[in-house]
């Protein structure tokens, strides 16, 4: 474990080093969006590159490249389509929930509940304002009945009940997770189906080769805006809709990560190794979404076990070994040794984007780990920790909530 923190570490440093060359004043001949997203020159082992004659690189450049050679890349004016797939993803997902999920964990025995604000009570709301917590010093409690004038049982179930509106219910994660199995499966499809006869499937070291002579297909084009629609979908439904778990700021700053990767790497032609990266963080996705339905479903059934531990074993592979090892190391030494090149500055926060993404895998694998070892050690089936647990009600407010 401290060998592969160290593998990080020296990969965070290595992404750090500029590299400064001589390139005669041809960065002065471009323009500054051209300076921000292409490199000076192609890869130097390509068959583009002419030490003895740089080839100025831009958008227009490779635009035109793209349109001689039947390609399809176009730059930023193709991800105006992404508005079109992140409303249609929202559409899409509405209908999902509201007449395929719900109907369907009906008849699975998932309850529709429903849940009302308590009693107004202007002393506890304030109270509940400043913490959420119950107070348990005996001064506060007697404090508390004094002002609110009623007795600590009465206040206690006020507090759960109002605990209780911030939780999602049953329902509404099944339906949630619905969407998203449904979605991840359909997306793995794709991306096999968009890259099976991509020559740079199984060789990641063709990522970088001739770049950014790289012919874009149209499918490729699709799948792209696809994935980068449903991120951005992701991104304003999780601000305001979907199920806010414990580690809402981490896949905040996933979903603006992965947004800003995306992007950048579409804009620069980067899409060999951005269309890897897509289709290696799906995979994992689909056995964790069918591990949490058959939990909501029916809580220690044997599925939840086998499909996450199928999960974390696949999350491990691909997120942990695959993802760093030779995904961001290639691009790392690539984008370092190939290129010539002063302020590649896209190909420099990509480095640091992906990093930070790898932080992030780090984190939930923590997670993981730590939900396996603890089924292991009570025996218990595991459950998605990162969800808020629902507060603890007695069964005078179970039968008002009912």
């Amino acid at each position: 474990m401290l060998e592969y923190f160290n593998f990080l570490y020296r990969m965070f440093i290595f992404t750090a080093m500029p590299v400064k060359m001589d390139i005669q004043g041809i960065a002065a001949n471009r323009s500054a969006w051209d300076n921000f997203f292409f490199p000076i020159t192609s890869d130097v082992t390509s068959e583009y590159f002419d030490k003895n004659n740089y080839t100025i690189i831009g958008h227009e450049f490779l635009k035109q490249w793209q349109i001689e050679n039947g390609g399809l890349w176009r730059g930023p004016e193709d991800l105006f389509q992404v508005l079109y797939y992140m409303i249609t993803m929202m559409i899409i997902r509405f209908v999902i929930e509201n007449y395929f999920a719900e109907p369907y964990a009906l008849s699975m025995g998932i309850k529709k509940e429903k849940r009302r604000d308590p009693a107004p009570n202007a002393v506890l709301e304030e109270e509940y304002k400043k913490s959420q917590l119950l107070p348990t010093d005996e001064k506060e409690v007697k404090r508390l009945e004094r002002d609110s004038k009623l007795n600590f049982k009465y206040i206690k179930r006020w507090y759960q009940r109002k605990k209780l509106l911030n939780v999602p219910t049953t329902m509404v994660k099944f339906k949630e997770g619905m969407w998203r199995l449904i979605f991840y499966i359909s997306a793995v499809l794709v991306g096999f189906w968009t890259l099976w006869d991509k020559e740079y499937l199984l060789n990641v070291n063709l990522t970088f080769k001739d770049y950014p002579h790289h012919l874009v297909e149209s499918e490729v084009v699709t799948y792209y805006c696809f994935k980068l629609g449903f991120y951005c979908s992701l991104f304003v439904t999780s601000l305001v809709f979907d199920v806010r778990r414990k580690d809402f700021i981490e896949m905040a700053i996933h979903h603006v990560t992965t947004i800003l990767l995306m992007t950048l790497s579409y804009n620069s032609n980067l899409i060999r190794v951005g269309t890897l990266i897509l289709l290696i963080h799906d995979i994992s996705d689909v056995f964790l979404e069918g591990a949490k339905l058959v939990h909501y479903v029916q809580e220690n059934h044997w599925a939840t076990d086998i499909l996450f531990g199928t999960f974390a074993i696949v999350f491990g592979v691909t997120r942990m070994c695959i993802f760093p090892v030779f995904i961001i190391s290639q691009v790392v030494y690539c984008l370092q040794s190939y290129f010539v090149h002063d302020k590649w500055w896209s190909g420099f926060i990509l480095r640091y984007l992906l990093v930070t993404l790898q932080c992030l895998h780090c984190f939930w694998f923590y997670l993981i780990m730590k939900m396996v070892i603890s089924s292991i050690q009570h025996g218990a089936t595991v459950a998605d920790i990162r969800e808020e647990d629902e507060p603890d009600t007695d069964d005078e407010t179970e039968k008002k909530d009912n």
